[in-house]
């Protein structure tokens, strides 16, 4: 088949989990194993003797976030093939964040404080939870109805004949950077996208004693992983899903979508930078990424027409 242009798949190299922390603080020094061995000269071998192997290029992914077991598993998830190094770096932010603007701000103060920690790697993921108010309408049953939801949602923007009942969201902010790795040109801005998780409902009891703890140092989900006793301490939201959807498979899908978005926008740019016609002719992978990328976009204008 067509080689893959993502440096994911071309960088051909299994994930080398160890036994170390999965977040440290401070630059990482250079592991042995990752120089590839070559064997003994004096191994027999039937057939043709074998060379040393070539030593492949490891892809390197860092992760920052709050430190939790979950983020990192959710990024190795998504980059299999990749060795994923978790780093400590501070956020700027209150330890529970409230919105998605001071969500975003705590993520973007991760990642550039992991750039410089963790200087060289080819992609950069940031996490950063939020809690989300929002107010959910539903049909009001009379004058009642319609007083009970003016009380619990008394600041809420009602529609003409429906009330709405306040509701507190748990959602994950992934903020993904892809550079060009170590050695690269500096000149080149690196490719970043930012893709929220699908939001988990808190309680508003467990919402409202981390407010009362302070949203500067206790956050929603611990509240609620106290309340019920969970093991998994900060990560609550399986117990929240009755176990269909664990913190980790939720930041997953943010990061694959994330990925998804920083590749096409790599390809628009490889295109923009393409030479011209004369010279695409030596190129032919050139041409059919063009047709590719053109007619993805094309089906997806008539899919929303």
């Amino acid at each position: 088949g067509a080689r893959s242009s993502s440096p994911v798949a071309r960088m051909g190299v299994v994930h080398a989990g160890g036994g170390g922390p999965l977040f440290s603080d401070g630059p990482l020094a250079a592991s042995p194993s990752d120089a590839a061995a070559a064997p003994s000269s004096g191994t027999s071998l039937r057939g043709p003797t074998l060379g040393p192997p070539i030593a492949a290029r490891r892809c390197r992914v860092v992760v920052t976030s709050a430190g939790t077991a979950p983020d990192v598993t959710a990024v190795e998830r998504i980059f299999r093939q990749c060795v994923v190094e978790g780093v400590r770096a501070p956020s700027g932010v209150p330890e529970q964040p409230v919105g998605h603007a001071e969500a975003l701000r705590g993520a973007t103060n991760r990642l550039e404080a992991a750039k410089a920690l963790r200087p060289g790697a080819d992609y950069y993921v940031a996490i950063e939870s939020c809690v989300l108010e929002v107010d959910v309408p539903w049909p009001s049953r009379g004058q009642e109805a319609s007083a009970a939801s003016s009380a619990r949602a008394p600041n809420a923007a009602l529609s003409p004949g429906h009330g709405a009942e306040r509701r507190h969201l748990d959602v994950g902010w992934v903020l993904l950077e892809r550079c060009s790795g170590a050695g690269a040109d500096a000149s080149v801005p690196p490719l970043r996208a930012a893709v929220p998780s699908c939001g988990v409902e808190l309680p508003a009891g467990d919402v409202e004693t981390a407010r009362e703890q302070g949203f500067a140092k206790q956050t929603a989900a611990a509240a609620v992983s106290e309340r019920v006793g969970l093991l998994e301490g900060r990560d609550p939201h399986s117990w929240l899903t009755a176990g269909r959807r664990g913190r980790d498979a939720l930041l997953a899908e943010a990061v694959a979508v994330a990925l998804g978005q920083v590749e096409r926008a790599g390809r628009v740019r490889q295109l923009q930078q393409a030479p011209g016609p004369a010279a695409v002719k030596t190129l032919p992978e050139t041409k059919g990424m063009r047709a590719r990328l053109f007619g993805s976009v094309a089906s997806g204008l008539g899919a929303h027409t």
